[in-house]
């Protein structure tokens, strides 16, 4: 019972991230809230899994940590990434 409730957390954990950009920033895309969702899971709940499993408090907070981060990174850097990659579109389009 103990590793549901620790599993349900870093799940609320690692969608936090998204739902408090999405109140406060504009420049939020669902693809950089999918993705990092969607990343943090399946990255880092297998590894939060391990180390309940292993009993190591160090790795249960990095899994979290790591969690929470990834979708917080690929929150902010979606949106840079797809306006670089239209910035060169539109650089190609002039030049071809």
């Amino acid at each position: 019972m103990k590793q549901l409730f620790l599993m349900s957390i870093s799940i609320a954990a690692c969608i936090s991230v998204p739902t408090v950009l999405s109140l406060y920033w504009d420049g939020l895309k669902a693809k950089g809230v999918f993705l990092g969702s969607l990343g943090a899971i399946a990255i880092g709940m297998p590894a939060f899994i391990y180390a309940n499993w292993l009993n190591q408090p160090v790795w249960i907070v990095a899994a979290s940590v790591f969690m929470i981060g990834f979708s917080a990174a690929c929150c902010v850097l979606v949106p840079k990434v797809e306006a670089l990659f239209a910035a060169r579109g539109a650089v190609n389009k002039l030049e071809g």
